[in-house]
């Protein structure tokens, strides 16, 4: 294969990406707003399931509690409180991406990670963006 064929092979594959891109982004945003459209109906009427032609639209509410996450300013004393409640051991759990951020970039000494090498299992993550020339 020469550079220029696969040059123009590259340029197809960009531009369809980038058309594909863009109209799933485009169906997206329309998806998002009927489905607001939904929620409101829904709820004007005070009813959870809502009849098309062919299916039926489950509509649903359900509570929501934040708490304070990493970073917080309250995040200490969050942690604090879930202690005091004797529930830390139970809702303790490893931040897995931040130490999988910490072992990629170092910041964990290689004989320390010797320890997890069962428990990793390696791949590979691919990013594909699209950008103004």
């Amino acid at each position: 294969m020469t550079k220029k064929y696969l040059e123009k092979e590259g340029v197809k594959l960009v531009d369809e990406y980038s058309a594909l891109n863009l109209e799933l982004n485009e169906k997206e945003k329309k998806l998002e707003k009927i489905r607001l459209a939904l929620i409101n109906f829904a709820k004007q009427k005070n009813i959870e399931l809502v009849y098309g032609s062919d299916v039926k639209a489950s509509v649903k509410s359900y509570p929501k509690l934040n708490f304070p996450k990493k970073g917080d300013p309250n995040c200490n004393d969050f942690i604090i409180a879930v202690k005091k409640l004797g529930l830390w051991d139970k809702l303790a759990v490893v931040d897995a991406h931040e130490l999988e951020d910490m072992i990629i970039k170092g910041k964990i000494k290689k004989e320390k990670t010797k320890l997890l090498d069962k428990f990793i299992k390696k791949g590979e993550t691919v990013i594909v963006s699209l950008k103004e020339k």
